[in-house]
């Protein structure tokens, strides 16, 4: 129950509920004193109040390297979201939860927008949001709302945040031709170190993930039962979940036969092996990599606006156009790994002279 005692000019407002300390706050005016103190019990009734004067201060970089080390064993951060969070952690330094204010969102977020798009922003928001959600969740952070949702309907209206652009790209006529001829003729396939072309081709005959080629090792391939196992696509939650098997189709063989042959070769010409020998592509080190150099490549070759995670849509689209095989939505989907037909079909874009 709220009290309000005066104080020469002032006004002091006094709190006293069960299962709180005993709260006080002056104020200039009474009203402004009521005001003060109807919010306060409205808050203790709902059990989301928090004293502003126990808030602990807590550094930014810590909870975020915390929260990545405490889902390593149930829902590991890979990938971008890991990238993302990393590079954020660093940026923020030594600021303090307490320093984590709309403000200092919307400055962080006019400054991040100058360097990446409105898209590239809203993930990187989503990520923090998810740091700060189960930071008051599971460590109790002393603060009774995410300052990140509180801000998120602010950058959305200042556009500088905005949902990501559904791509729809698929390969055009003769830009196959041009892109095998850019990635061919970068090295010396004798030497080894033409990891490119073969990833590219791979990538529309797999319809797998950057990442997944990337990490996908020879363990994985079985050419006696004709399938590849994808450790990637293990369900989340479930360390122990059984790795998700594909067929091994007969243009992704072809490319896993040249690639195991040019292991064989570089192996009895004493060449340097890679330093990933148990992968199938071991070049480059890093996936991120494969996107970089596959950038460059169709600029030189003058191909516009294509991505290596289109050939993913370029192979699924394929799929469906198969007129030999007829594979059902099903067959795809379990090549592909897509769960859900909602998603699937954002990677479907077919060709009407195709069918």
């Amino acid at each position: 129950m709220a009290t309000f005692e005066r104080r020469g000019n002032k006004w002091r407002a006094a709190i006293k509920k069960a299962r709180y300390s005993r709260v006080t706050k002056t104020f200039q005016t009474k009203s402004a004193a009521k005001a003060w103190a109807m919010k306060v019990e409205m808050q203790m009734d709902a059990g989301v109040y928090v004293n502003e004067r126990t808030q602990v201060s807590h550094n930014l970089s810590d909870l975020i390297y915390n929260y990545i080390e405490e889902l390593k064993d149930t829902a590991p951060v890979s990938g971008s979201k890991l990238a993302s969070l990393r590079r954020m952690a660093r940026e923020f330094g030594a600021d303090t939860l307490s320093d984590l204010t709309p403000q200092y969102l919307l400055n962080y977020g006019k400054q991040r927008r100058k360097k990446v798009t409105a898209s590239t922003l809203q993930k990187d928001m989503s990520y923090l949001k998810q740091v700060i959600d189960y930071g008051i969740v599971i460590w109790r952070l002393p603060i009774a709302a995410n300052p990140v949702v509180v801000t998120q309907p602010t950058l959305g209206s200042l556009k500088l945040v905005a949902g990501s652009k559904r791509r729809t790209r698929r390969l055009q006529e003769g830009e196959w031709e041009k892109l095998m001829a850019g990635v061919g003729r970068q090295h010396n396939a004798e030497s080894g170190n033409n990891w490119l072309s073969p990833m590219v081709e791979f990538a529309v005959e797999s319809c797998m993930r950057q990442r997944e080629i990337h990490e996908l090792t020879w363990a994985n391939v079985d050419f006696d039962k004709h399938t590849i196992a994808i450790e990637s696509r293990r369900t989340p939650g479930r360390k122990q979940g059984k790795d998700h098997v594909i067929p091994m189709r007969k243009g992704v063989r072809e490319v896993l036969l040249r690639e195991y042959e040019k292991v064989g070769k570089v192996t009895r010409n004493r060449i340097r092996l890679s330093t990933r020998p148990d992968h199938v592509f071991g070049k480059p080190a890093t996936s991120g990599a494969i996107s970089d150099r596959f950038a460059r490549v169709c600029k030189r070759v003058g191909i516009e606006d294509l991505t290596f995670h289109d050939l993913r849509h370029e192979g699924i689209s394929r799929l469906f156009e198969d007129r030999e095989n007829n594979y059902s939505i099903p067959q795809v989907a379990h090549i592909s790994g897509h769960k859900k037909w909602e998603t699937l079909r954002r990677y479907t874009q077919l060709n009407a002279e195709n069918f």
